[in-house]
């Protein structure tokens, strides 16, 4: 009995999409078709012009770019609050050796409160969230003064530059972060219409050249330059 030769599964085809899926590729062959496409008025659509295309791709390519730019700097922003908070948490120890030094250590952490510190995670110290630990350096600063503590080595000079830095450096994240979510809006808006164009586009080309060599052709004059293979 002849022993089966087996199967060997197909090789699957690589094709090279016309569209890119990364975005910044997207609106570089976009800016391509949108010229391509004003030296080409013969192709028509009824529900987009190549002047309203050319349009749209210049809102999708200008709202990427500051997406892009304001994402960029989100990084220095973030080193910022961390190099913060590492001496928020260098110095912390020591404010607390000062309470206990003044209302010895029994009776130290009644006085806590009015520091800004708060007990969680099985420890005595400043809230986590941006907005409460802002708040509580605040409280910190004011109460090193009522207390009496400004002259010491984590007094004041210590604390007053980490509130002033925290408190920048939470404000340049939050108008980041809303930048960032308004880019993104504008942006997706206008890229759905110019990803609209980009498909109908070579469906239009081959309705309307009759060979695939003339629909090649037509497609990479137009700016699309990766085809299927």
């Amino acid at each position: 009995m002849d022993t089966p030769t087996p199967e060997v599964p197909a090789t699957p085809v690589n094709h090279n999409p016309l569209i890119p899926r990364d975005q910044d590729e997207k609106i570089a062959l976009a800016l391509l078709v949108a010229a391509g496409w004003l030296a080409n008025p013969q192709l028509t659509l009824f529900w987009k012009t190549p002047a309203q295309f050319q349009l749209d791709v210049q809102a999708a390519a200008a709202a990427l770019k500051l997406k892009n730019q304001t994402a960029a700097k989100r990084p220095q922003v973030t080193l910022a609050l961390d190099e913060i908070d590492q001496k928020i948490t260098d110095g912390l120890g020591y404010v607390k050796g000062y309470l206990a030094e003044k209302f010895t250590k029994q009776n130290a952490p009644a006085y806590y409160e009015e520091f800004g510190i708060t007990f969680y995670d099985d420890q005595h110290q400043l809230a986590r969230k941006q907005t409460e630990r802002a708040a509580a350096l605040v409280m910190l600063v004011d109460a090193l003064t009522t207390y009496g503590f400004d002259a010491r080595d984590y007094g004041a000079a210590y604390w007053k530059p980490l509130r002033d830095g925290y408190a920048t450096a939470t404000g340049a994240a939050r108008a980041s972060a809303q930048a960032v979510s308004q880019q993104v809006g504008v942006k997706n808006t206008a890229m759905d219409e110019v990803e609209d164009v980009l498909s109908a586009l070579p469906l239009l080309i081959t309705a309307n050249y009759r060979t695939d060599a003339e629909r090649a052709a037509k497609r990479r004059e137009m700016g699309y330059l990766k085809e299927y293979n």
